[in-house]
């Protein structure tokens, strides 16, 4: 696919244009009915840890919904922080129940024309450059309409689904120890910017062959998390040609 922000292969399309996206609310702290015995989901942004949100530390009642301008979004649905103090600006979370957010949330809805886990982990990786885009003085914000028009890069929905299945088998098959990163139990070693800091000797596994090239690999320091192993000159997870196993070395990459 080229990388990640500057790829001539695909087209970049601004989020508006793939799926809606809306925020959501906080109900009054002082209405006591709008909280006791909630049974409807309420995320906040420290709980938008790059990772898929299946429980809560808070939930509203119907009362509190209607009363604010909190929302239900579905499953599968992308949360992005767009403000909130320290590393909090420009975290993600992916929505695996049905929930309402805080004001605080940009809630990218699924959409047929995206897969959802595609964006999430695109948005994921731009963190970087979403904290970059904050405007403000001494807590810079994120807002609406920077992440309704922020472009993302659109390959074939075959593309965005082979490179979902390439983020569940490494999520499937990696363990990291200390500043090693394994792989299927093979130590693959440390990366940080792009850089192998010690040699490869895998052999590739048939289930990991057909998802990578020879322009493949990682980064990200120490690859602690796994969007961190999944920034694979991201894009380049493409229909690579069967090369028999072998042992790679830095020197491949």
């Amino acid at each position: 696919f080229g990388g990640i922000h500057d790829s001539s292969l695909y087209p970049y399309v601004p989020v508006k244009e793939l799926t809606h996206v809306i925020s959501g609310g906080t109900p009054s702290r002082d209405v006591l009915e709008y909280w006791r015995d909630g049974t409807i989901p309420w995320v906040k942004t420290t709980e938008l840890q790059n990772k898929i949100i299946t429980e809560v530390d808070e939930h509203i009642t119907s009362k509190g919904l209607a009363a604010s301008s909190a929302k239900i979004v579905p499953p599968n649905t992308t949360l992005i922080a767009m403000y909130g103090q320290g590393k909090t600006r420009g975290m993600t979370g992916y929505l695996g129940i049905s929930a309402s957010t805080n004001q605080a949330c940009a809630c990218i809805l699924p959409s047929p024309e995206i897969n959802s886990v595609y964006i999430w982990k695109y948005f994921e990786l731009s963190y970087d450059k979403l904290r970059n885009m904050a405007k403000g003085g001494n807590q810079p914000n994120l807002n609406g309409n920077m992440i309704k028009n922020f472009p993302v890069l659109v390959p074939p929905i075959k593309r965005q689904e082979e490179y979902v299945q390439f983020v569940n088998q490494v999520d499937k098959s990696k363990v990291v120890s200390g500043d090693k990163l394994l792989v299927g139990g093979f130590d693959v070693g440390l990366v940080d910017h792009g850089i192998l800091h010690s040699g490869i000797n895998l052999r590739m596994t048939e289930d990991f062959l057909h998802l990578f090239n020879r322009h493949t690999f990682i980064y990200g320091a120490g690859c602690h998390r796994a969007a961190e192993f999944m920034r694979v000159d991201f894009y380049q997870i493409d229909a690579a040609p069967q090369f028999p196993q072998t042992n790679l070395h830095a020197a491949d990459f």
